[in-house]
């Protein structure tokens, strides 16, 4: 049985565009997801482990698994221990078998998925950090009080929105 999945994201071609591939593909079942929740993720991957040989799994691309690289690595290995063939469908409709893939194939397909995902993109400048701001006299009376009547530094640092150990150095001052 040969299955194609279709998913809708934005690194992703269209579904319209995938869904013509995997059936020109002579896919038996495409399964389609247009907006992937934890819960339709969780049931496709019970599925897809649930596969036997000489089942299929055909895709446009990786990144329709929408998953982590080390994930989409122990999937690919439960597909070869199970016996089931992942297909990946190029843009020219030649589906290339991760089963008769080399090591140095497949760890160029991981490589290329991990380049694509968003989390691993070029870090940016860092947003600037808020300035804290100083405590006026009045807050530091007032906190250096309700210090003396018992009140926690945390819970001090809370109502001024410092640290304990700002309030500390703040009281000791």
């Amino acid at each position: 049985m040969r299955y194609g999945i279709v998913r809708d994201a934005p690194r992703l071609a269209p579904a319209a565009a995938q869904r013509r591939l995997l059936e020109a593909s002579g896919c038996d079942i495409v399964l389609e997801e247009h907006e992937p929740s934890n819960e339709s993720q969780h049931r496709l991957f019970k599925l897809l482990r649930a596969l036997k040989a000489p089942d299929e799994v055909i895709v446009a691309s990786l990144d329709v698994f929408q998953k982590p690289t080390g994930e989409l690595a122990q999937l690919m290995r439960d597909f070869l221990n199970l016996g089931v063939e992942l297909r990946i469908v190029g843009d020219l409709g030649q589906p290339e078998a991760l089963s008769r893939l080399d090591v140095t194939a497949l760890l160029g397909l991981l490589a290329e998925h991990e380049a694509r995902r968003p989390s691993r993109a070029q870090p940016t400048a860092a947003a600037p950090r808020p300035q804290r701001r100083g405590l006026t006299r009045h807050q530091i009376d007032y906190a250096r009080k309700l210090y003396k009547d018992g009140t926690s530094l945390r819970q001090i640092g809370l109502l001024f929105r410092v640290s304990p150990n700002e309030v500390m150095d703040l009281i000791r001052s």
